[in-house]
């Protein structure tokens, strides 16, 4: 998918999941949202092993389980901090209010009450004219940059070597090729060529001008025979 058309997609979603939410918003009667009247259900459950004794100017400290809580009703905090995180108040905080006859709602944030939530969807995305309707710039129109197609390429052809079999040799390095090379045409360069017909040098056989003239044979040097060598032997006892 282009990445306009992938961008208008999501804006089209992210429009509809708007206006469902806004819908939702506007029929919530309560107070405050439907997730603060779970919560405080689901932590009332835990507060019944909560003890409660107070210390004044609004602070208590609440046990629970051998472990002891300092609560501060004015500031609304606890020490186990899942009323400052959350905004919610905890089993601790809970304990206290139950045991004091007050109205739990009284001490939740206000970034739960219902006028709040309506508020966050009350400026929806505007929807977006197509492109018959675009006012024009009146500028050259940009052409997007040529695809580049990628051409195809012949396969190689390897054989998958097993486990018994040796493995791949390395290759030499590219300065010890190169530098091969080099003696290899250097050593071809500087040998003068001799004709195997007339003898001559400077050019070969197939090339020799000299058609009429007998082929030329040198002579080996004579090697030393057995009776040869004996007789140094001799000489030399």
């Amino acid at each position: 998918m282009p990445l306009v058309e992938m961008l208008e997609t999501v804006r089209r979603q992210a429009m509809i999941r708007m206006d469902m939410r806004k819908t939702n918003a506007f029929k919530w009667q309560g107070k405050y949202s439907e997730k603060v009247s779970n919560a405080i259900k689901a932590e009332k459950k835990y507060m019944i092993d909560c003890r409660v004794i107070p210390s004044g100017n609004g602070i208590y400290e609440v046990g629970e389980n051998n472990h002891a809580h300092t609560v501060n009703m004015v500031e609304k905090t606890c020490v186990c901090r899942r009323w400052s995180m959350t905004g919610i108040p905890c089993r601790h905080a809970l304990r206290v209010i139950v045991k004091k006859k007050l109205d739990p709602l009284d001490y939740v944030s206000h970034w739960y009450l219902t006028s709040t939530w309506r508020k966050q969807y009350s400026d929806p995305i505007r929807p977006v004219n197509g492109i018959n309707f675009w006012r024009s710039s009146g500028e050259n129109t940009i052409e997007p940059p040529p695809r580049d197609v990628p051409q195809p390429t012949k396969k190689e052809k390897k054989r998958f070597k097993g486990k018994n079999e040796s493995p791949k040799k390395k290759k030499k390095g590219k300065g010890l090729e190169a530098e091969k090379e080099k003696r290899i045409k250097l050593t071809i360069e500087g040998r003068t060529s001799t004709c195997g017909r007339c003898g001559h040098g400077g050019h070969n056989s197939r090339k020799c001008p000299n058609h009429g003239c007998p082929v030329f044979r040198p002579r080996k040097p004579p090697s030393e025979g057995p009776s040869q060598s004996s007789q140094n032997s001799n000489l030399g006892g």
